[in-house]
Formats: structure tokens, C-alpha cells, sequence
């Protein structure tokens, strides 16, 4: 293999910097994405029966009921979502 098969320095380093800067994107999409997604989502985890193991079954879930839990999800995903922010500052 020959010296002039491998790509120059300088197109090593411009896709080092890409890649980083996708991934830099990618992640600052996750951190803004995450709250929203999180009290979206807790609502339905926590009325799986494997998630509170070694306590009782309150019985099945109304609709009241799974109002507030989601309610409460967004209020703490608020709640954190303000924390970030105040720690990135």
C-alpha cells in the first residue's frame, strides 16, 4: 500500500470536525428533546405492574387518575428541564 491511498491530513481532520459537530447537534437535541419526551412517556411507565414491584395493586387506572400522574410527569420535567437551564448558565 502505497503513501497516496490514504487520504490527505487536512481531509482527516475536516471529517474529525464534521462527525463532531453531528454529534454536538445530535446531542443538544437529545438534552432539549428529553423533558418533553420524559412526561410523555412516564405516565405509561409507571402503571407497569414490573416497575412497582413488592407493592400493592391499587387497582386499575381511571382516567382522573392518569391525568394527574401525567400532569405531575410534566411538572417535574419542567422542573428539570428549568435546572438544566440554570446549571448551563
Amino acid at each position: 500500500m502505497s503513501d497516496t491511498d490514504q487520504p490527505s491530513i487536512a481531509k482527516q481532520i475536516l471529517g474529525a470536525g464534521i462527525g463532531m459537530i453531528a454529534a454536538l447537534v445530535l446531542y443538544q437535541g437529545y438534552e432539549i428533546a428529553s423533558p418533553t419526551l420524559e412526561a410523555a412517556i412516564a405516565p405509561y411507565l409507571m402503571t407497569e405492574p414490573h416497575l412497582s414491584a413488592g407493592t400493592q395493586d391499587a387497582g386499575p387506572l381511571n382516567s382522573d387518575k392518569a391525568m394527574q400522574i401525567a400532569g405531575r410527569a410534566r411538572d417535574i420535567a419542567a422542573r428539570r428541564a428549568g435546572a438544566r437551564a440554570g446549571a448551563a448558565r
